[in-house]
């Protein structure tokens, strides 16, 4: 009795196998549309100590209402200023290809909210990671090529 239980069972499983296969895929694949962020009208950052600054990390930050959040409530605790990494290797992911996509996002949404970004720049590519000396040398180079190619919308203090 047991083992025909058994068998019945896994009938039971082998017919409804395919079906719970394709569900587990189409639901995979399947994703809901992306939050829509509208950019709210400029803001004004109010502090009685604008000394106050956060150190934000929104470099692998992918959802764009996510950033604009952070960079609210950065604002809404009275910090007039955030220091956000931008790596190197993100940016110039192959040499003399540039893509400012992320960094303009986060750059677009700090201005937005009304705050300074102090930009702190990292991580050197694969091709510029060679010996210590090596990098440190070619670091100064790699910031003097980035001031001149910079984005429009950014700007330098």
């Amino acid at each position: 009795m047991n083992n025909l239980s058994r068998w019945g069972r896994l009938r039971a499983f082998a017919r409804w196998f395919p079906i719970i296969l394709v569900l587990v895929i189409v639901l995979g694949v399947v994703r809901p549309p992306g939050v829509l962020v509208v950019m709210p009208p400029p803001q004004v950052v109010r502090s009685t100590n604008p000394k106050v600054g956060v150190h934000t990390r929104l470099t692998d930050e992918v959802e764009a209402w996510k950033i604009q959040r952070t960079l609210s409530m950065v604002r809404e605790m009275g910090a007039s200023w955030i220091v956000e990494y931008f790596p190197w290797a993100y940016i110039e992911p192959s040499p003399g290809r540039y893509d400012w996509s992320h960094a303009d996002l986060v750059v677009a949404h700090a201005r937005n909210q009304g705050l300074t970004i102090i930009a702190r720049l990292g991580l050197a590519p694969a091709g510029a990671r060679r010996t210590r000396r090596q990098v440190r040398r070619r670091i100064p180079i790699w910031m003097r090529r980035t001031i001149e190619i910079l984005p429009a919308s950014w700007v330098l203090l």
